[in-house]
């Protein structure tokens, strides 16, 4: 028991008293996991998360918790329609445009970004997009769920735009059910949450 307490990987280091005799743990292998599970609750809470894990795992496969990022590279790359906007969905507070920001530079491609939320970003961001429909580069508008009724305006923009091929725009927004349904079913959504942990967040950064 005192290994248990100590090591880091409480885990993988559980105590079994059970396993004596006829308990179903001997030969169910997910009800074992399952009661592994339930002593880390009880003794060592600050292994919950990785206790889990362990448990998704066995009863959905290892694939479940493996799911690789969202290659957005490859989906611009992968001739979408350039009238639908890639929309960045993220929690509060979290900022997903740094995503654009990294495709940029390994794509090595130009674009413009403008944060939405004065009124001078309105007409920035119209020049922005009738200047970039014409060279087919990207345009970057951060913040849009803070201006739901300009976002009808931007469908009709671009609905009238002739548009080059390689030309997309990106927005990032955070929940916010003002946002028109419309734009919601015309545009490729992505949703984004916050690394969960240091060693995600450190990546994260340096990347």
């Amino acid at each position: 028991m005192g290994h248990f307490h100590a090591t880091p990987l409480a885990e993988d280091a559980v105590p079994e008293p059970w396993a004596q005799g006829d308990d179903i743990v001997l030969t169910n292998g997910t009800a074992r996991i399952l009661k592994q599970m339930i002593i880390v609750r009880i003794l060592r809470p600050d292994r919950l998360v990785q206790s889990s894990k362990k448990f998704v795992q066995k009863v959905l496969g290892d694939d479940i918790v493996n799911i690789s990022q969202v290659d957005l590279g490859a989906i611009v790359e992968s001739g979408i329609n350039p009238r639908s906007p890639l929309l960045l969905v993220s929690a509060p507070g979290f900022d997903a445009s740094y995503r654009v920001d990294q495709l940029a530079r390994s794509s090595n491609k130009k674009y413009t970004s403008v944060a939405i939320g004065s009124p001078e970003a309105f007409d920035q961001a119209d020049r922005a997009i009738k200047s970039a429909a014409k060279t087919g580069s990207w345009v970057l508008l951060k913040n849009v769920h803070l201006a739901p009724q300009w976002l009808i305006e931007l469908e009709k923009t671009i609905y009238k735009l002739n548009l080059n091929e390689k030309f997309r725009l990106f927005l990032t927004m955070e929940n916010n059910p003002k946002v028109p349904s419309t734009l919601l079913i015309a545009s490729y959504v992505f949703v984004f949450e916050p690394p969960s942990g240091i060693k995600a967040s450190l990546l994260r950064s340096y990347t």
